[in-house]
């Protein structure tokens, strides 16, 4: 989707677009499309209307030109209002005149992509966030979209059985994860970017090519481990030994500081003490 929940909730008019234009068009057209939308599935909108306010002689000179450029985009009731006219419809507003547009609004977009993501998923869709679409283009099956991380792929239990059968000690995908019951019955480490009920791409889309993982560029040789928490790798040029030594360390460390912090009779000075000491 272009738009998420980060939407100012605006429902624009097109009053500035050029007439003809693409933009123009499309704002004029989705805006009604999007009032229906919310029409239908309950979604708070409301279609208040805007002034385009003039607060200089040369501001309240360009009006008219606006109007009209808005009258050939569509809006057939935009209107110019003069000093009075604008106080009648906002009191505390202290412009010269201003563009009275009643075809603007405001909506709740994290209701509207709730209820897209809903009808989506109800379809048989799988919903990617975080996901930068590259390419987007018609097939014979429908509408297919490549992302930075390549395609948008999902595991599902049968999956991750014939890979651990295959001899595979454990999967990251970078993509979503269904059936997440059934794999954990599999017993193989499997991590992804989320879960979805949906489908996937099932087939071998590449081989041995890097992949990204929340951010983490993971290439062919590296070591990765991961849990519920989140990836970390090994690069391909350190020794994973050091690594796991450090990681040890790290663990007994943490250790201690748990033991000391879950005692009874804990106090601030401990708290200190075991500071200066660390």
């Amino acid at each position: 989707l272009h738009q998420t929940g980060r939407n100012s909730g605006v429902l624009h008019s097109g009053l500035y677009y050029r007439p003809g234009s693409a933009r123009a068009r499309l704002c004029v057209e989705g805006r009604v499309q999007m009032v229906d939308f919310a029409r239908e599935h309950g979604i708070p909108h409301e279609t208040c209307g805007k002034v385009v306010m003039a607060v200089t002689a040369r501001e309240l000179a360009r009006l008219p030109a606006l109007c009209a450029n808005g009258r050939r985009n569509g809006l057939d009731q935009v209107e110019v209002v003069d000093r009075a006219g604008l106080r009648e419809i906002e009191p505390h507003a202290g412009g010269l005149g201003a563009i009275w547009v009643p075809y603007a609004g405001i909506i709740d977009y994290q209701a509207v992509a709730a209820k897209l993501r809903d009808l989506l998923l109800a379809a048989g869709a799988t919903v990617s966030t975080l996901a930068e679409a590259t390419r987007i283009r018609r097939t014979a099956d429908g509408i297919e979209v490549d992302t930075r991380a390549g395609r948008g792929a999902t595991l599902g239990d049968g999956m991750a059985a014939t890979h651990k059968h295959l001899g595979v000690s454990g999967i990251i995908v970078d993509g979503s994860i269904r059936d997440l019951a059934g794999i954990e019955r599999v017993g193989l480490p499997v991590w992804g970017t989320g879960t979805s009920p949906g489908h996937g791409v099932l087939s071998l889309v590449r081989h041995n090519h890097p992949i990204t993982v929340n951010e983490l560029l993971i290439f062919p040789g590296e070591i990765v481990a991961a849990d519920r928490d989140g990836v970390v790798k090994i690069p391909a040029g350190d020794d994973p030994a050091k690594v796991l030594e450090k990681g040890l360390e790290i663990q007994e460390r943490e250790a201690r500081y748990h033991a000391i912090f879950s005692r009874p009779g804990l106090t601030w000075q401990d708290i200190k003490d075991y500071r200066e000491e660390a």
